[in-house]
C-alpha cells in the first residue's frame, strides 16, 4: 500500500510539472525607468521557466541593465552655491569662502555609468483570464554584479586657455563594487497567439544596495601637462579631511544655537558624493516573447 501511494505521488507530481503551462524559454528587451533611475537605458535578458501547474511556476533569468548620471555646474551656478554656503557660514560666525570671479566658460562636471549583470530566481503566480490571456505577478531574489565608471572634469574656459592653461583637467576614478544580493517583484500580462508562443509585457522593480569603493584615480589634462595617479592612501586622506570638516561644522552649528543636522548634508567620504551609492531601487519596463514546450 505504501509503495502504491509513493508511486501515485510521483505520477501526480510528474503530471503537474508537465501541465498546461509546462517549461518555457524566452527573452526580453527592456527600458529602465522609475525608482532611483537617473537616465533610462536599454536592458535585455533571457530566461527559462517551469509551470508547476496553471497557477504557479518558477523562472530563472539572466540579464543586463544600467544607468547613467551626469551633472554640470557652470560658473553662474557655482557662484550661487558658494553664496548660499557663505550665508550659512555667516550665520554661525565662521570664515567665509573666498570667491573671485570665475572665468567665462568655467564648469565642473561629473559622470557615472552603472552596469548591472543579474541572475534572478522568481516564484510566479498566474491568473488565467482565458486560454489566450493571463495576468501574473512574481517575486524573488537576485545576484547582481555591478560595474561603475566615474569621472570628473574641470573645464577652465577660453579665458584661462588664452593664458596657456589646458582646456580641461579630468580625473577618472578606479571604482570597485562587491557583488550583492537584492530582491525584486514584477507584474505582467501575457497573450498566447498560439498554444506554444507567449508574448508579454511586464514591469519589474528591484531593491538593491550598492557600496562603491574608490581605490584610486588617474588625472590627465587636455595638453598633457598634467598626468598622474592618486592612490588609495591619498583617497583616505581626503576622506579624513571631509569627515573632520563635517565634524567641525556640526560643532560650530551647535555653538551658534543652529540645527546641527545641517552638517549631515555634507559628505563624509568621496564615495558619499557619488550618485550610485547605498540603496538603489531600479524600475524596468520589459516586453518579450517565450516558447512553450
Amino acid at each position: 500500500m505504501k509503495r502504491f501511494a509513493a508511486i501515485t505521488c510521483c505520477v501526480l507530481f510528474s503530471a503537474a510539472l508537465a501541465g498546461a503551462v509546462g517549461p518555457k524559454a524566452g527573452g526580453y528587451l527592456g527600458y529602465t525607468a522609475g525608482g532611483d533611475v537617473e537616465q533610462g537605458t536599454i536592458a535585455y535578458g533571457a530566461f527559462g521557466g517551469l509551470g508547476i501547474n496553471d497557477y504557479v511556476g518558477v523562472r530563472v533569468s539572466v540579464g543586463m541593465s544600467g544607468d547613467e548620471f551626469d551633472m554640470t555646474h557652470d560658473e553662474a551656478s557655482l557662484e550661487e552655491m558658494i553664496a548660499r554656503a557663505n550665508d550659512v557660514l555667516a550665520d554661525i560666525g565662521q570664515p567665509l569662502i573666498a570667491l573671485t570671479d570665475l572665468p567665462s566658460g568655467f564648469s565642473i562636471s561629473a559622470d557615472e555609468e552603472l552596469s548591472l549583470i543579474d541572475v534572478e530566481l522568481l516564484l510566479v503566480g498566474t491568473y488565467p483570464v482565458s486560454e489566450n490571456l493571463k495576468f501574473y505577478a512574481a517575486g524573488g531574489f537576485g545576484y547582481y554584479i555591478a560595474d561603475l565608471d566615474a569621472s570628473a572634469t574641470i573645464r577652465l574656459g577660453p579665458d584661462a586657455e588664452a593664458t596657456g592653461a589646458p582646456a580641461w583637467i579630468r580625473a577618472d576614478a578606479d571604482v570597485s563594487i562587491d557583488p550583492t544580493v537584492g530582491f525584486l517583484a514584477l507584474v505582467g500580462v501575457a497573450f498566447l497567439p498560439t498554444p506554444n508562443v507567449e508574448i508579454f509585457a511586464e514591469y519589474c522593480y528591484r531593491f538593491l544596495t550598492l557600496d562603491p569603493s574608490i581605490d584610486g584615480a588617474t588625472v590627465s589634462s587636455e595638453d598633457g601637462s598634467i598626468a598622474g595617479t592618486v592612490d588609495a592612501p591619498q583617497i583616505a586622506d581626503v576622506d579624513d579631511m571631509l569627515a573632520q570638516a563635517k565634524d567641525d561644522l556640526r560643532v560650530a552649528l551647535e555653538a551658534a544655537g543652529a540645527d546641527p543636522a545641517v552638517a549631515d548634508r555634507m559628505p563624509s567620504t568621496i564615495e558619499d558624493t557619488m550618485a550610485f551609492n547605498d540603496d538603489y531601487n531600479q524600475g524596468m519596463l520589459r516586453i518579450g516573447a517565450a516558447f512553450l514546450f
